[in-house]
């Protein structure tokens, strides 16, 4: 049984943002732009053979976890909102690494931080953090290797204005409280129904019910909710989706599922 499905899609402004505060993000030949805060035995230095797509990268060496580097001088971005950064990381599986904005006089606080970031491979991996509430003030983003004694090479950094698209734009009757649900909302699978019944808290809720028993992998059963046609390309930075989830059985596994489709209707990429 689903209450409410929740989808926020953060489509990107880049011009807004990665010329105002990140002036030098792909370490093409130097790491102008960017300059250490930590212990002073600690270095950030520029590195010719690692990158991500293409040589050049900057390279942070730690003696403490905390030593950063960081965007310097400060710099103003254009419009107050939301920004998300993005890094490419490549550093020894397991090592953390924390992304953090500083912003004196903010409104809400001078610094937010991500939570530590483990580093699943050592690998370039893409690492990222949304930072709300920004002003049009000097600031700084800093890449803080929270692990001593460690090196990261670090590319492709990008500090990008976002524009948070509300759910109910294209996920039709979220709430399940429109009926019938069956006119935006359908369920496919070996033999599964869809109906409504009371939601957490009150209300609707959809309520798909199948009796099949299946090994895992094998079939799913799916609510799907109806196409929503943007109407031009889009490329968000970031989908966030959450949803209320009750069963009548403790073995149930259940996910989310996004698939986006052309113009053609054909599937590009389903997550």
């Amino acid at each position: 049984m689903m209450k409410k499905i929740t989808l926020l899609i953060f489509l990107t402004l880049p011009f807004f943002g990665i010329s105002q505060v990140v002036n030098n993000s792909t370490f093409d030949s130097d790491v102008t732009g960017w300059a250490l805060n930590g212990d002073a035995a600690a270095a950030v230095t520029w590195d010719a053979t690692e990158g991500n797509t293409a040589p050049g990268s900057l390279k942070l060496e730690t003696v403490d976890a905390g030593d950063r580097a960081q965007t310097s001088p400060n710099r103003a971005p254009v419009l107050n909102g939301n920004y998300l950064l993005k890094a490419m990381i490549k550093s020894t599986a397991g090592n953390q690494i924390q992304l953090s904005r500083f912003q004196n006089g903010n409104a809400g606080s001078n610094s937010e931080s991500s939570s530590f970031i483990t580093l699943a491979t050592s690998d370039w991996e893409e690492v990222s953090f949304l930072f709300t509430a920004i002003e049009t003030s000097g600031m700084n983003v800093r890449l803080v290797g929270r692990t001593a004694g460690a090196t990261y090479f670090i590319d492709d950094v990008t500090f990008e204005k976002v524009a948070t698209v509300n759910e109910n734009n294209f996920v039709p009757n979220p709430d399940f409280e429109t009926s019938p649900i069956t006119t935006n909302w359908s369920v496919s699978g070996p033999d599964i129904s869809l109906s409504t019944v009371t939601g957490n808290g009150g209300g609707s809720a959809a309520q798909a019910t199948f009796d099949q028993n299946f090994t895992l992998g094998t079939s799913n059963n799916l609510l799907e909710s109806e196409i929503f046609d943007f109407g031009q390309t889009v490329n968000p930075a970031e989908i966030n989706a959450t949803f209320d989830f009750l069963s009548n059985t403790t073995n149930l596994q259940a996910q989310i599922s996004i698939r986006t489709y052309d113009a053609a209707d054909a599937t590009v990429e389903t997550l």
